[in-house]
């Protein structure tokens, strides 16, 4: 059996990092406001190679009800 030993390292990264938005639209996800208030991004790299991205945005809620929604562009 072989055991492979992987530590993953996370960092923070910011909307303007280009292999995170190249990696947006590749998927077809919007990259246009990636630099907008609130939004934190993580890069997860795996022996020193970025594996894939993560992140957050804020969520509100809304006034008449316990629903949440996102902000609005």
């Amino acid at each position: 059996m072989i055991v492979a030993r992987h530590q993953l390292i996370i960092e923070p990264t910011g909307g303007d990092n280009d292999m995170l938005r190249m990696a947006l639209a590749a998927a077809r996800l919007p990259t246009d406001d990636l630099t907008g208030s609130g939004r934190t991004f993580f890069r997860f790299r795996d022996g020193g190679k970025t594996v894939c991205f993560g992140g957050h945005r804020p969520f509100v809620i809304t006034p008449i009800g316990t629903r949440l929604s996102r902000p609005r562009r």
